[in-house]
């Protein structure tokens, strides 16, 4: 019989019932690798996560719920859940160095017609010297095996959208980068980073309403990235008013009917899409059929002492 008076145990009761409640996906990501620690002096029950980040996921208000309406089941009585980001602590406790993340369900290719060119096309992408072979799976890094395995699984046979979301940091650029390169060798590859992609269109506007010849491969109003065979679009942010909004519904939206591969990084939460990237975006990002979504959590690299 659990000794309910023993933070880690009744917390580890509670992750029982959450299990049965939460995507195993989501699960194993931001709740699997947490630890009870304490009981504070109003009786609630102090929890320790692996990051900041992961803070942010399970304090959003239907997951907090959640877990506060199972942990007063488990002790029977009222309680609150707070957490705290404890890296240290947790990477002593966790089970296993890397979380599960989501498998593809009915996953499938649209028949297209064999690329004409190959080569990795639009802006430059940084980090030159990027690969999958020197992508860094340091200790306090979660998902991170899992991620580099199923991105270097799509990148030899790219179909329909990849996702890694993940604070800043843990190396979503470099993975990007990584199978853009991968995939360029064999196919046409557009690669861009979000804020590059809204300046573009600026400057296109800018040339159409002067007269002038625009640039960067745009056809009236019709973005290069609609009809790139690969697209790798980097650091996705929220929209801030309608313009860019437009923008990355007309992309995502021909991208998700087409079937065409899409690898889209992001440090907004999945549980905030809906809200950040308005509700038809983030229904087709996160279609369970078309869309695979892996989270990396860990503390920023560049910060790191080495």
């Amino acid at each position: 019989m659990p000794d309910f008076s023993d933070p880690a145990s009744a917390w580890q009761v509670t992750l029982g019932q959450l299990q049965l409640q939460i995507p195993r996906e989501h699960f194993n990501t931001f709740l699997r690798p947490t630890i009870g620690v304490e009981f504070d002096e109003d009786g609630n029950l102090v929890v320790g996560a692996a990051s900041k980040f992961s803070v942010s996921w399970l304090e959003l208000p239907l997951h907090l719920n959640m877990a506060q309406e199972a942990l007063t089941t488990t002790l029977g009585r009222d309680a609150q859940v707070r957490y705290q980001a404890m890296p240290s602590a947790v990477s002593a406790a966790k089970e296993a160095n890397d979380a599960e993340v989501s498998e593809p369900i009915g996953v499938h290719a649209v028949a297209r017609a064999p690329s004409r060119k190959t080569g990795l096309f639009g802006i430059p992408p940084p980090l030159p010297g990027a690969t999958f072979e020197n992508y860094e799976l340091h200790d306090h890094l979660q998902g991170g095996v899992r991620t580099l395995e199923d991105l270097r699984s799509w990148a030899s046979a790219p179909v329909n959208f990849f996702i890694i979301v993940g604070p800043p940091g843990v190396g979503k650029t470099h993975l990007a980068v990584s199978a853009a390169r991968a995939c360029s060798k064999r196919d046409e590859v557009l690669f861009v980073e979000w804020h590059e992609l809204l300046d573009m269109q600026r400057q296109n506007i800018a040339a159409r309403s002067d007269g002038r010849e625009t640039p960067h491969g745009w056809q009236g109003e019709k973005h290069p990235y609609h009809q790139a065979r690969i697209l790798v679009l980097d650091d996705l942010c929220a929209p801030r008013n309608d313009w860019p909004s437009e923008i990355l519904r007309s992309i995502v939206k021909s991208r998700y009917d087409a079937g065409d591969p899409t690898l889209i990084t992001t440090n907004v939460l999945h549980g905030t899409w809906d809200t950040a990237f308005g509700a038809d975006v983030a229904s087709r990002m996160m279609d369970r059929e078309l869309s695979r979504v892996y989270y990396l959590v860990g503390p920023d690299y560049r910060l790191r002492s080495r």
